[in-house]
């Protein structure tokens, strides 16, 4: 990303496969590699949906079974928005699951090799 924000508080830059157990909650707010790790995980997802992709809408119903999500408009103030999300977040006792995410997977093992995947698609097509 190019943008390069002044941030005040510690970061990891681990892979987020390598530091996803120490985490009690995981929150994203563009799907990425690390967004389809966390909703795959058995840890509490928080997306914060900024309106950069146009998701699918049976994926964006699987994914409200998932995960919260946290609408942000631009045009109001963030840190209002995020502190009522998770306030809401917080004071919930929904129950979430990832039970319907298999179907949405490339891998059928439970280890993944990109150059594998990518072999057994182009195998399968020819």
């Amino acid at each position: 990303t190019r943008y390069d924000p002044v941030i005040t508080c510690s970061v990891d830059h681990r892979r987020l496969d390598d530091c996803i157990d120490e985490y009690d909650v995981i929150m994203f707010d563009f799907f990425s590699t690390a967004a389809v790790l966390a909703i795959y995980s058995n840890k509490p997802v928080i997306y914060f949906d900024i309106g950069l992709r146009t998701l699918d809408t049976e994926f964006l119903r699987d994914l409200e079974k998932r995960c919260e999500i946290i609408d942000i408009d631009f045009s109001s103030s963030w840190e209002e928005q995020i502190r009522s999300g998770l306030s809401e977040y917080e004071a919930q006792t929904r129950e979430y699951s990832n039970c319907m995410l298999p179907r949405y997977a490339l891998c059928e093992r439970d280890e993944f090799q990109i150059v594998r995947a990518i072999s057994d698609i182009i195998l399968h097509q020819l």
